[in-house]
């Protein structure tokens, strides 16, 4: 890839953890699946995802 190309997914990535970070859900305490289940699901499969996307971020970044 180019290194416009680069600069591109790192900053598709970078809006991605904002976009997850500014979701609302994510500042309530964690939820309880037997109380709140649709909302433990989403904070749980962002949580992965943040920490996927954070992974990804610190891998483009220490190679460019």
């Amino acid at each position: 890839m180019s290194r416009d190309e680069d600069e591109l997914v790192v900053q598709h990535v970078r809006d991605r953890i904002e976009e997850i970070e500014d979701d609302p859900r994510m500042d309530y305490d964690d939820a309880n699946v037997r109380i709140n289940a649709p909302l433990a699901l989403h904070q749980c499969e962002q949580k992965g995802r943040l920490a996927e996307l954070r992974g990804v971020l610190e891998v483009l970044e220490d190679g460019a």
